[in-house]
């Protein structure tokens, strides 16, 4: 599929893409989310936004940007079935962005 302006080659809005980074760079600064259980608690308490959530913004992002999703999610067909519904992905990314705008805190480092 050929993607016009502001769509990478999947359909996908980059806009949306980027405007989530820029979120995560905004409440995570520089050193970004390691993945610990005490951000996704912070995370989760004031965002909203699960684990689970996450883990599928990385799939987004291993699908639609950087092409190289992980052998185990391409041989998942609940996996497959999401990334391949674009409806699904821009409503997923959609409320995600929502989420991450939803607040102005930072995650406090020690």
């Amino acid at each position: 599929m050929t993607g016009t302006m502001g769509e990478n080659d999947d359909g996908i809005e980059t806009s949306i893409l980027y405007s989530i980074i820029g979120e995560m760079e905004r409440v995570w600064g520089s050193l970004g989310l390691d993945g610990t259980s005490e951000e996704y608690a912070w995370l989760n308490a004031t965002y909203q936004i699960t684990e689970e959530e996450d883990v599928k913004w990385q799939m987004v992002l291993e699908y639609f940007v950087t092409h190289d999703l992980p052998e185990d999610d391409e041989k998942d067909p609940e996996a497959m079935a999401f990334l391949n519904d674009y409806d699904a992905v821009d409503s997923f990314l959609t409320e995600l962005l929502r989420k991450y705008r939803s607040s102005g805190k930072v995650y406090p480092r020690a």
